[in-house]
């Protein structure tokens, strides 16, 4: 398929009709929602408020976010190895864990109850 979950375009992701570019190690990117991506905190749960586009900080696992609010969209690349804990409060595909490497890409809306949910992924 050409949309969703991992679907790709010459090394560049396509989630849903939004081509994602990257450049992996670069610590720029120009992300999903077309500006610059922000270094997430090195915490297990780091803050996502007022963000769309955004770089894991480190490789501690992340067990929820804070500062999300109703309807918002952001996307995380991977800059380390990292774990994203599936939980009833940051929801994953097939309800398990997802184990990022470097590069890749994760997207995720937040409901109105504030729960993440995840959207697609490049991996």
């Amino acid at each position: 398929s050409e949309t969703g979950y991992g679907a790709s375009m010459g090394g560049n992701l396509k989630i849903g009709r939004q081509v994602v570019f990257g450049t992996v190690g670069t610590g720029r990117w120009a992300g999903a929602y077309g500006g610059d991506a922000r270094t997430l905190d090195n915490t297990g749960t780091p803050n996502v408020k007022n963000g769309e586009d955004f770089l894991t900080g480190g490789t501690t696992s992340i067990t929820a976010f804070t500062g999300q609010e109703a309807s918002q969209k952001f996307v995380i690349r991977s800059e380390h190895i990292v774990t994203l804990v599936h939980s009833a409060n940051l929801v994953l595909k097939g309800a398990v864990n997802a184990a990022l490497a470097g590069g890749n890409i994760i997207s995720f809306r937040v409901r109105a109850s504030g729960v993440v949910e995840e959207m697609s992924r490049s991996f």
